[in-house]
């Protein structure tokens, strides 16, 4: 999957880029569509848009780029995301359910063990975010430029 992105600010080996949703390739519902509508939405919908990306490519501040995430990052994450919580709020109903000291007593147990297993599904999520988000260019990568300085010369 691809969007286009202008490089806003580049700090080392780093570059800060802004991902436009407006140069999208106008087939977000088709099959043969670029995805960048997909990319943006799994970046953040309604959200500042701007990542710091690996500059492999040498671009500079006022370039436009496209970068890309990974052939099937977008599956293992929406599957991670979804399956992690629904498994352990499954095992945790029926472990609670099983230590059950009174039958009679076994929902409530399993309801709060379901509770105790969404808890933990939710703080691995986030804990994932984390170590995902502090991975510099762990998903997205500039793969090439398309122009040269769109907003001239960009100092900041």
């Amino acid at each position: 999957m691809e969007a286009g992105a202008v490089v806003r600010k580049i700090e080392g080996g780093d570059a800060l880029v802004e991902v436009q949703e407006e140069q999208a390739c106008g087939h977000c519902h088709e099959s043969e569509g670029c995805g960048s509508r997909l990319l943006i939405q799994l970046l953040g919908p309604g959200q500042q848009r701007i990542y710091r990306v690996r500059n492999d490519i040498g671009a500079v501040a006022g370039d436009s780029v496209i970068v890309t995430v990974p052939e099937g990052a977008v599956l293992q994450a929406s599957f991670f995301s979804y399956m992690l919580p629904v498994a352990l709020v499954i095992v945790g109903a029926a472990v609670a359910s099983f230590i059950s000291p009174n039958p009679a007593a076994a929902d409530g147990y399993a309801l709060a063990g379901a509770g105790i297993g969404l808890v933990i599904g939710m703080a691995c999520l986030r804990l994932a975010q984390h170590r995902l988000g502090a991975k510099k260019g762990a998903l997205l990568t500039m793969t090439k430029r398309t122009a040269k300085n769109v907003f001239g010369n960009c100092s900041d």
